[in-house]
């Protein structure tokens, strides 16, 4: 790690600013203030802000699971917005809120090639093997081997991931996007948790729109799993919505 910037050290407040540097050739940018008031109930009071450049997602996700391929193998930066309060320091990290946002660029989702678990936090599989049970029509069998190919592993154009938690320290996936030039998939949901402590053992729930176009958009038209709506993008969306459980272990 390779970084500059300046502290400020008084009574009541620490804070770093204009932090910035280099992990592992990936620049970042820091900034955070810490205050006390004592005659505040709760005294301590937190704000920061972090963005990180060229966050290499695959390297992140097979490290936490080397046997499995990563669901999303892209570059992005990451960017955080934080508040908090708290009786003492410890309390302010644990009840720390506000919003975190990926941005990727052209990268690989993985959807069929992956062995997949209940509790992948983009079990995208999950969804995509549920677009094949649905799938109905006499030429089925054919067009499920064609629509399996191209959702073996989606080269896309761009990824979109907005998190955030609440002031009540609920957790919810405001949006995500995943743009290709034949699918595109949104989705939002919760996590029920309120605690960073057990938040990859939280049941989740989230829930996916996919909408296709071109050879993908022509297959599940065949097999009668399009509706007769477009989004703003131009795409055909998918005649139903589909829901992702598990745990974000």
């Amino acid at each position: 790690i390779s970084a500059k910037g300046a502290a400020v050290v008084t009574d009541s407040k620490l804070s770093l600013d204009g932090l910035e540097g280099k992990f592992k050739e990936n620049p970042f940018k820091l900034a955070a203030g810490l205050n006390f008031a004592a005659q505040q109930p709760q005294p301590y009071s937190l704000t920061g802000s972090a963005d990180i450049q060229n966050f290499d997602v695959g390297e992140f996700l097979r490290a936490a699971n080397p046997n499995e391929k990563p669901a999303l193998d892209t570059k992005a930066t990451l960017s955080a917005k934080l508040n908090g309060t708290g009786g003492n320091i410890t309390e302010v990290g644990k009840n720390a809120f506000g919003k975190f946002e990926l941005s990727g660029t052209k990268g690989t989702m993985y959807l069929l090639e992956r062995k997949g678990t209940a509790g992948t936090i983009v079990n995208l599989g999950a969804a995509a093997l549920s677009i094949l049970g649905a799938a109905r029509g006499s030429d089925t069998t054919a067009a499920l081997g064609e629509i399996a190919k191209l959702l073996n592993a989606v080269q896309f154009e761009t990824v979109k991931l907005q998190i955030e938690r609440g002031a009540d320290l609920q957790f919810k996936l405001s949006s995500l996007e995943v743009l290709s030039p034949f699918l595109r998939i949104t989705g939002s949901g919760t996590v029920a948790s309120k605690s960073l402590d057990d938040i990859q053992n939280a049941p989740m729930n989230i829930v996916l729109q996919m909408g296709a176009k071109d050879q993908l958009g022509f297959l599940l038209n065949r097999v009668r799993l399009l509706g007769t709506n477009t989004d703003e993008k131009g795409y055909n969306l998918m005649s139903r919505t589909f829901t992702i459980g598990g745990t974000p272990s």
